[in-house]
């Protein structure tokens, strides 16, 4: 689907089929994509992060066509390698934002205006250290229950898996990391089954599926999981409702 310095858009038929694709300039190699309404007009636009640490975003003009390009600098992304991107509104504003993995393992937010442009980067998770070959997508979730969207990303040269814990005003706190067998590279979220009863329990699972935690025990954690589960079971399943950023390549154009 993409090419060389170019997104490529293949229009749906509704059928199962896709029309012949249509391309569209960015500045330099795409690594990644993501669609938004980033201007608020019930279009579909795109940002599309390029390996030259910047990100492009072209608004759409409804019809399946966007218009050129406006790009903006990520900042230095380790090499070159800006990584993938996902979407989200991490101020629970409406306004959607950018959140990019870089190779140097930290996180790139580009808070939206609203409006289709985007302010200056922000970075987070610098006190890592370490380098990635693979930068994975972030994955944008609540983990901790406080109706606040937080990232969670992995680190395949480190064996690492980590959290990031987001304030609610666009912005993060100390990263917590985890190990993780040998070279991860992806996050899911898990579905169906006894990981699949409440989004909250699915959210939870993930955060402590292969990984060993510094400081506590998985009994420690899992005790402490179940102790809330029983407060939530007995206030009839209340708590703050979660948002679900679905980050996507994936629309009506």
């Amino acid at each position: 689907m993409v090419q060389i310095n170019d997104v490529s858009i293949l229009l749906g038929n509704g059928d199962g089929t896709f029309q012949p694709h249509q391309d569209f300039p960015v500045g330099s190699i795409p690594v990644s994509v993501a669609a938004g309404d980033f201007n608020g007009d019930g279009k579909a636009d795109l940002a599309v992060v390029g390996y030259s640490d910047t990100v492009y975003v072209l608004l759409g003009n409804g019809d399946g066509t966007f218009q050129p390009y406006v790009a903006y600098s990520v900042g230095s992304a380790g090499g070159g390698n800006t990584g993938n991107i996902a979407v989200a509104s991490l101020r629970g504003n409406g306004k959607l934002d950018l959140v990019i993995m870089c190779s140097d393992v930290t996180l790139r937010v580009l808070l939206g205006n609203g409006d289709g442009t985007f302010q200056s980067p922000a970075a987070y998770g610098a006190e890592n250290a370490y380098s990635s070959i693979y930068a994975g997508a972030p994955f944008l979730a609540d983990f901790n229950g406080d109706g606040k969207i937080d990232v969670a990303f992995v680190n395949d040269n480190a064996n690492l898996a980590g959290v990031l814990f987001g304030k609610g005003d666009g912005t993060f706190g100390a990263e917590l990391l985890f190990g993780t067998g040998p070279n991860p590279v992806s996050l899911t979220e898990p579905t169906g089954g006894r990981l699949g009863q409440t989004a909250r329990r699915q959210r939870r699972h993930y955060r402590y599926a292969r990984s060993s935690p510094p400081s506590r025990s998985y009994a420690e954690m899992r005790s402490t999981e179940l102790a809330h589960e029983n407060r939530l079971a007995s206030s009839g399943g209340g708590g703050v409702k979660q948002p679900s950023p679905k980050p996507t390549s994936v629309g009506r154009f």
